[in-house]
């Protein structure tokens, strides 16, 4: 799994934790999760990509097993 950033309005971004799948034949992302604006992340870590990214390796990880 892997974060997705998506700009929105007034410079700020969306985080989604998406997947990789195959489609017909072709690869495509679909988002599974939305985990909150870059702002209100910011009041809560210090770095939200970096933890975002731990989060998603976790949730890989439980998905796995």
């Amino acid at each position: 799994m892997k974060i997705n950033r998506v700009k929105i309005a007034n410079g700020d971004y969306n985080y989604y934790l998406a997947k990789s799948v195959r489609k017909n034949g072709k690869v495509s992302t679909v988002n599974l999760e939305s985990l909150g604006k870059h702002s209100e992340l910011l009041k809560k870590y210090d770095d939200p990509f970096k933890s975002l990214k731990e989060y998603a390796k976790k949730k890989t990880l439980e998905e796995k097993n």
